[in-house]
């Protein structure tokens, strides 16, 4: 099984990201990399949270519609591979 080099998320250090991670994922892992949040008294400011949630949840939609239309289109030309296998096999 091909084993998925997991980004570093340590300071001063650039994350190691497997060379096939599509460039949404290296997004996502380049994002989490550099997320910080302003220390508040009693934790942090809530506010500033969600807002982290919710670009997060955008990066996460947008590589999942990538992958989606990846998977679609791989679907297909195996579907056309099938296809002309069965033409060239009835011939």
């Amino acid at each position: 099984m091909n084993e998925q080099k997991i980004p570093l998320f340590r300071k001063n250090r650039k994350p190691e990201l497997d060379p096939e991670l599509t460039r949404e994922q290296v997004l996502v892992a380049k994002y989490l990399n550099t997320l910080r949040f302003r220390p508040r008294l009693w934790g942090v400011d809530e506010g500033e949270v969600w807002k982290v949630l919710e670009k997060l949840t955008s990066l996460y939609e947008d590589a999942l519609t990538v992958e989606r239309s990846r998977r679609e289109l791989a679907q297909r030309k195996l579907e056309a591979l099938q296809q002309r296998r069965e033409e060239v096999h009835e011939s």
